[in-house]
């Protein structure tokens, strides 16, 4: 039988001995994010309140859902940002108080943003915004930034003492910036994701 060459990269990486699966832990990543969002759901009641939803309903923590955290801009969060092993990285924004964005590349963490302002947000990951307001019966579905299909939505969902809570859609696209697309770039994106679906996914 001639293996497929897609096949043989299926298997190297499925081996637990590939260098590519040598993660190692991100303790102080994982501390850092995991104070941001108490210090956040302090300010936000609702959104503590769907987070005890997503426990009951899912088994999975509000934090696991979170893409991006909006933080002010702090001597001692640069600080903390260092040490937990965030790096900045070169994106586009929507808003005009924020300048900066961190990643973490050794691990599963969300983006971390400084504003100039006092304000918090967290940025939920969710396939579909539309959905996440059906499935939820969420109010404000008129606040929804972005178009159907567009490489990028949100929409805020709860709010507290100056912070927020949104839900962001994104396709093959981490920025944080909105910007018009024509239609026909959205009806393309949605041609070549059938495609995708629908490749073949057995070879030999």
């Amino acid at each position: 039988m001639t293996v497929h060459p897609a096949s043989e990269l299926l298997q190297s990486l499925n081996d637990p001995t590939n260098a590519g699966w040598a993660w190692s832990p991100q303790p102080e990543a994982q501390r850092l994010v995991e104070e941001l969002m108490l210090v956040f759901l302090e300010r936000c009641p609702d959104s503590a309140a769907f987070g005890e939803r997503i426990i009951a309903e899912t088994g999975t923590h509000i934090t696991d859902w979170a893409g991006v955290i909006l933080t002010p801009d702090t001597p001692e969060t640069r600080d903390r940002l260092d040490q937990a092993g965030y790096t900045p990285r070169t994106t586009e924004f929507v808003d005009e108080d924020i300048h900066y964005a961190f990643e973490q590349r050794l691990g599963v963490f969300p983006d971390i943003l400084l504003t100039e302002s006092d304000r918090m947000s967290v940025g939920l990951r969710v396939e579909s915004i539309a959905d996440c307001f059906a499935f939820n019966q969420l109010k404000g579905f008129e606040h929804i930034q972005g178009e159907p299909f567009a490489r990028a939505r949100w929409a805020p969902i709860y709010s507290g003492e100056r912070a927020a809570l949104w839900v962001m859609e994104r396709h093959g696209y981490n920025g944080y910036h909105l910007a018009f697309e024509p239609a026909e770039n959205r009806i393309a994106a949605m041609h070549h994701l059938e495609r995708f679906r629908t490749r073949a996914r057995c070879f030999g």
